[in-house]
């Protein structure tokens, strides 16, 4: 066997192992990820069985007649990612194409490594950060504002 041949022989016997080896981990992760649907499942067959799955579609929440929904925190939810992806996704593309195109080379790693930083940050810190401020401003006693103004605030007068 020559030289070439037998490199070549090597060379496909690491490319199957390599094929191999990412199609096991591959379905090691689809297996972990069923595993952990199961997981919920069967933790929240108590409650299925309870409230029945209307509890998600629901809007009623009665403590005191056991019935409860969960279809407002969902919404909630939902609407409240839309705008957090309608407001990041402009600003973090003209972060990128400000990066690769338009800023001048000296400036593009120092703000790189700002950014970075703060992705590094967990978005809590970001949102009662603003929850602060905003509420300084909202909830100061104004005498052209009604009481429902100042019952928003509640939660946040603790913090202030």
């Amino acid at each position: 066997m020559s030289n070439m041949s037998q490199r070549m022989k090597i060379q496909r016997l690491q490319d199957a192992f390599f094929v191999n080896s990412t199609r096991f981990f591959a379905f090691f992760v689809l297996a972990l990820l069923s595993g952990i649907i199961i997981s919920l499942l069967y933790g929240a067959l108590p409650s299925i069985k309870a409230f029945g799955l209307g509890f998600i579609s629901s809007s009623d929440w009665n403590p005191v007649t056991d019935q409860f929904g969960a279809w407002p925190s969902i919404r909630g939810t939902l609407i409240s990612s839309v705008i957090a992806l309608v407001v990041a996704v402009p600003i973090s593309f003209g972060i990128a194409i400000f990066l690769t195109e338009l800023s001048p080379v000296w400036l593009r790693r120092p703000l790189g490594i700002c950014i970075e930083l703060l992705a590094g940050v967990p978005s809590i810190i970001y949102g009662m950060w603003v929850s602060f401020c905003i509420c300084t401003v909202i909830c100061r006693p104004c005498p052209t504002l009604d009481y429902r103004s100042h019952r928003r605030c509640t939660y946040f007068r603790p913090f202030i």
